[in-house]
């Protein structure tokens, strides 16, 4: 991927994320007025956890503006990285970019939620279900990708790692079996071996942890001042931000997501700035 043909896509992944913030921000604010997401029924949570307090008891409106908050994070982040990195090659960059995507199909669940899919068994509320999967699969593997293959000789290879890593991602989503019938808190359907699913999402969290630390180690550059430490918070973020269905997971989520990605990006602008 030439330079210019990196900065088109982040610009294109500004636009289309701002426009779909701007779409379900009004959606949601007519809905609100309208009293419409009285409707939604008591999901089953992500997590097993009953609390009467108001910032842990399960909240379907907290679920909706983690997924507003998403893109919101998605437009700023693609434009920033944009300005940041507008003449730097860097393969960072663009596995970043798989991560924007990734978090971008993640919030079109908001979906089930304006049409109301709930009592739904259409092919476009599986089509979601799908859809919001490969998002799940192919965030993981995006960042790993991020500190694995951070070196500029393997910059030509990225084009093909980002594909392959989305060609498998479409691929166990494809192949997980859906239950349309059970819908979840944070609005995702549940699907098959989810406990292989959540495996590989936390083996891939830690392995990049690693190839982080060593990937400092080889740039010479302090464990502060590595991407290392704020990676976890930033991943912490991730999580907590797409699973929300409660006030405190949102503000948490929010703040380290943020943080941490802001905070990652500057490690890495600095090393190449100073490279």
């Amino acid at each position: 991927m030439t330079l210019k043909t990196r900065n088109k896509s982040l610009l294109s992944l500004f636009i289309i994320s701002t426009i779909l913030l701007i779409i379900f921000s009004i959606l949601t604010g007519i809905f609100l007025v309208k009293r419409y997401f009285s409707d939604i029924p008591e999901f089953t949570r992500i997590i097993s956890f009953n609390s009467n307090l108001f910032l842990l008891k399960n909240n379907p409106i907290a679920s909706i503006l983690s997924i507003l908050i998403t893109l919101i994070f998605i437009s700023i982040s693609s434009y920033f990285l944009y300005i940041s990195f507008e003449k730097t090659k860097s393969p960072e960059v663009i596995y970043l970019m798989g991560f924007f995507i990734a978090c971008l199909l993640q919030t079109l669940k908001i979906l089930v939620v304006f049409f109301k899919l709930w009592d739904s068994s259409s092919n476009f509320l599986i089509l979601l279900g799908r859809i919001e999967l490969i998002g799940r699969i192919f965030a993981p593997i995006t960042l790993l990708f991020t500190a694995m293959f951070s070196d500029l000789e393997q910059l030509q290879e990225s084009d093909q790692n980002i594909g392959l890593a989305l060609l498998i991602s479409v691929f166990c989503a494809g192949f997980l079996p859906i239950n349309y019938t059970k819908i979840f808190s944070n609005f995702t359907l549940s699907c098959g071996f989810i406990s292989y699913l959540n495996f590989y999402i936390c083996l891939c969290a830690i392995i990049t942890v690693f190839a982080f630390f060593i990937s400092s180690k080889k740039r010479e550059m302090p464990f502060l001042k590595s991407p290392t430490l704020y990676f976890v918070l930033m991943f912490l973020g991730y999580i907590m931000i797409t699973t929300a269905d409660n006030f405190l997971a949102l503000i948490l989520g929010t703040v380290f997501l943020t943080f941490g990605f802001y905070e990652l990006i500057s490690k890495i602008h600095k090393y190449y700035l100073w490279k």
